[in-house]
């Protein structure tokens, strides 16, 4: 089975099990969700969560390799399938189902037209052109970009970490160029050594110093 049909089957099956409720037949809403699963992969590890292109339709993304998905004999995903899909795979399904699950799916393709890939993909298309162009894998990455990651643990925005070098500044957080870089290179299957640097900073009247932790880097270990 195409890897691709195994990471739609479990996002629906990971909305039935979240949400208690049938994903139907709806394909625009799939689509979509899967569209903004794609950009969060990039966006939190700087790959892609799949190799098939979207097509830029009017209606917004669209994985021509799921058309028709729910009709051409579709069968649900079973839980022993499972170890077919890496841990970042579910996880990155998962949060999708968390952050927009509960939108209709006309909603959450009007919010996929609003991305500058597919708008790019629209540039000189007739509107009686049969053949969509595709969305260029660069022109997502640079939509990922804008993406402000959240922290489920600290619950916080990533960018709305303290700066190390000046409090009165926001830090980018993980999103910096270097930490970026660093975050880029994580893998959910890995462990790592981290090193963090603490800053000790006695305030004037103050009995206890303020720390401030800033990570330094990730490295794997063998």
């Amino acid at each position: 089975m195409p890897k691709l049909i195994q990471l739609a089957k479990y996002l629906v099956y990971s909305y039935e099990n979240y949400t208690a409720a049938r994903f139907g037949d709806n394909e625009l809403k799939l689509q979509a969700m899967l569209y903004f699963a794609q950009r969060e992969c990039l966006a939190m590890v700087g790959e892609p969560l799949f190799e098939e292109s979207f097509e830029g339709w009017e209606e917004g993304p669209v994985l021509a390799e799921l058309h028709f998905f729910f009709e051409e004999g579709y069968d649900p995903f079973e839980p022993l399938e499972m170890k077919k899909l890496t841990e970042r795979e579910q996880f990155i399904l998962d949060r999708i189902v968390f952050d927009y699950g509960q939108y209709e799916g006309w909603y959450l393709a009007d919010l996929a037209r609003r991305e500058a890939s597919w708008r790019k993909s629209r540039l000189s298309v007739a509107a009686e052109a049969t053949e969509p162009k595709l969305l260029e894998l660069a022109d997502i990455r640079a939509d990922a970009k804008k993406v402000r990651l959240y922290d489920t643990l600290f619950d916080v925005y990533l960018d709305e970490f303290e700066d190390f070098e000046d409090e009165t500044n926001r830090s980018k957080g993980y999103l910096d160029s270097d930490r970026l870089e660093m975050a880029y290179k994580i893998k959910w299957d890995k462990t790592y050594d981290v090193i963090v640097k603490r800053k000790e900073e006695l305030k004037t009247g103050s009995k206890e110093p303020k720390l401030t932790d800033l990570l330094i880097s990730f490295v794997e270990q063998d």
